[in-house]
């Protein structure tokens, strides 16, 4: 969506409510009784993701732009039994492009711009507990693109 001659502003949104109807896993025992997940949250299921990009293009950057970006990822069970849980998370990265000659252009890309932790993953088990995956710190990448 245009906001203007040389800015402009993009988003995404999904929300669900993601769950088992029926699971009954067939590790029962004789010791151990059935298990039903029926009803519960669907592990590792966010029930939000989001993103929005708002972008400048000045004629400074000669037909690059600067872009702020926001994600979202919300709140889900780390387990089908729900006993763990993750917050979720928000990030914001920058993104930046412009064009030095015909053929050339320079690139940077600042992810994580806060240097916030946050799991690319989470999981429960009973007996790990809360494990994760932990995503990036704060990652500066650029470079020279160049087009013969």
């Amino acid at each position: 969506m245009a906001l203007g001659p040389r800015s402009g502003a993009d988003g995404t949104a999904a929300i669900g409510d993601h769950k088992y109807l029926a699971w009954t896993p067939e590790n029962a025992t004789a010791t151990t009784p059935e298990i039903s997940y029926a009803g519960n949250k669907i592990e590792q299921a966010p029930d939000a993701l989001g993103n929005v990009m708002l972008t400048w293009s000045p004629s400074l950057l000669r037909g690059g732009r600067v872009a702020v970006e926001w994600t979202t990822v919300g709140r889900y069970a780390q387990d089908p039994g729900n006993i763990g849980w993750y917050d979720g998370h928000q990030l914001v990265n920058l993104h930046a492009n412009a064009n030095v000659t015909h053929n050339a252009e320079l690139f940077l890309r600042v992810t994580n711009l806060t240097d916030r932790r946050y799991a690319e993953l989470s999981s429960y088990t009973a007996f790990l507990k809360d494990t994760y995956s932990p995503g990036m710190p704060r990652s500066v990448y650029g470079g020279v693109k160049y087009a013969w």
